[in-house]
């Protein structure tokens, strides 16, 4: 189920910290040299698209009035509408390099 799906995603350490690792690696501020701290934090940020019942939600743990409707989507459009939003963010803020993106999606033939 979906819910179970979230659960394995949310328990995988290996996600946030190749996410870490990622964030460290190409940040325009490195850890200072002079700390070798190499646990020292990186600040990290989850989104999440999803279609949930004819509509595109951004599910973002930081925004405490609940999910973002965006508008109608379907399930095979997801990825693409999804995609369309986070264009107009990189739009907002075209200094702005530091973000990854991640689709856990089915292969498709088509």
């Amino acid at each position: 189920t979906p819910l179970e799906n979230a659960k394995i995603i949310e328990n995988d350490q290996s996600i946030e910290q190749y996410h870490r690792e990622a964030a460290k690696k190409y940040a325009s501020i490195q850890p200072s040299d002079q700390t070798n701290d190499d646990d020292e934090d990186v600040d990290v940020h989850y989104a999440t698209f999803v279609h949930i019942n004819g509509y595109l939600y951004e599910l973002d743990g930081r925004v405490k009035d609940g999910p973002i409707r965006y508008g109608k989507t379907t399930q095979r459009d997801l990825l693409k509408d999804s995609c369309a939003v986070i264009r107009d963010w990189m739009k907002a803020d075209l200094d702005e390099v530091l973000f990854t993106i991640l689709a856990l999606a089915p292969n498709h033939d088509d």
